[in-house]
């Protein structure tokens, strides 16, 4: 394959800068497509994540309580998510009589440990152990990041754009969509800690005795309560549903 002729045809210096030129060149048509395309739909993307308020506010109030009456749960669930990958489990003392079989595991000397793993079940919805997530002052920041590009007439507004400003609002517009996505990615998260099965793990788990922890969980009147050794008690609804799909966000090219 022959060479590119530009560099010997313009010098090499004055070729990459038209290389340069025309690179930027098709970057901001591409991002005045995008922002034609995709502006018109701002207003159904603010409705869509106005309606993840009510899950917003039922989100800090259980991460909250959680965090306030149950701290040494929130611990010891972290400490096995990095000692048990993940899972439910405890290390229980063999059983004597089974001494031979091939359940347990090989200690550092490379024999049959005296122990075996037993396992509860899947630690679901992890990420909503986070403390530092705060999806009441986010939302508000999101709505107001995306409301300052609701214009009346799209098309206008991005002719009108310059250079600077057109790439200044895809990137800025990009990020408001990926931020929204990943919000409510992080919201459904607190659905997944509180489904039924994960709790059933989680029941499970608490109540074993070799379990480092003393969990106690219980259904009763619509409600879960959960007590862990000498702490407060926690009581949330058991009904936590799945936070609210926002498709015409998720639509959106990022």
């Amino acid at each position: 394959m022959e060479a590119c002729c530009g560099p010997k045809y313009f010098g090499a210096v004055r070729f990459q800068r038209m290389e340069r030129d025309a690179h930027r060149r098709r970057y901001e048509r591409n991002a005045q497509d995008y922002l034609i395309d995709q502006l018109p739909k701002i207003p159904a993307l603010i409705r869509t994540l106005e309606g993840l308020r009510p899950a917003c506010d039922k989100y800090r109030c259980y991460s909250e309580g959680v965090h306030t009456r149950l701290p040494s749960l929130v611990k010891a669930i972290q400490v096995t998510i990095e000692r048990d990958g993940g899972m439910y489990a405890v290390a229980r003392m063999r059983d004597p009589s089974l001494a031979g079989s091939p359940a347990g595991f090989r200690g550092s000397s490379g024999k049959d440990s005296k122990y075996v793993t037993v396992s509860f079940g899947q630690i679901e919805g992890s990420g909503f152990l986070r403390r530092n997530f705060n999806p009441v002052a986010k939302l508000p920041r999101l709505i107001e990041n995306l409301q300052q590009f609701a214009v009346e007439d799209p098309l206008n507004a991005v002719a009108n754009m310059d250079s600077h400003e057109t790439i200044r609002a895809f990137t800025l517009f990009k990020r408001a969509i990926r931020r929204g996505i990943e919000l409510r990615a992080h919201l459904q998260r607190m659905p997944e800690f509180f489904s039924a099965r994960h709790l059933e793990s989680l029941q499970n788990w608490g109540a074993d005795p070799d379990c480092d922890i003393r969990l106690r969980v219980s259904f009763k009147d619509g409600c879960v309560r959960f007590e862990c050794g000498n702490e407060r008690l926690l009581v949330i609804l058991s009904d936590v549903s799945a936070v609210p799909a926002v498709g015409s966000l998720e639509d959106i090219p990022t």
